[in-house]
């Protein structure tokens, strides 16, 4: 298996991200908001931004406009381009 899609909830993601098992994001950005526990991480995790952040890890790809007002976004892991 050379690629495996996350499409899970928020606990799922949080779970592959603290195990540091991520090595793309893509991530949908849409004119409708949602926040509160539609989250794409758990809120049960406190320490995403030091996760996320560290050594620089994380660094854009790409962005396209999907449609719709809708833009995709790609990360990359920085030891993964």
């Amino acid at each position: 298996i050379a690629k495996i899609v996350l499409l899970g909830g928020a606990n799922l993601i949080s779970k592959f991200i603290i195990e540091n098992l991520i090595d793309e994001l893509q991530i949908t950005i849409t004119p409708h908001l949602l926040g509160g526990d539609y989250c794409w991480v758990s809120p049960k995790l406190n320490d995403l931004n030091t996760i996320m952040n560290q050594n620089e890890t994380w660094v854009l790809k790409e962005s396209t406009k999907l449609g719709n007002n809708e833009l995709l976004i790609r990360y990359y892991k920085k030891n993964e381009l």
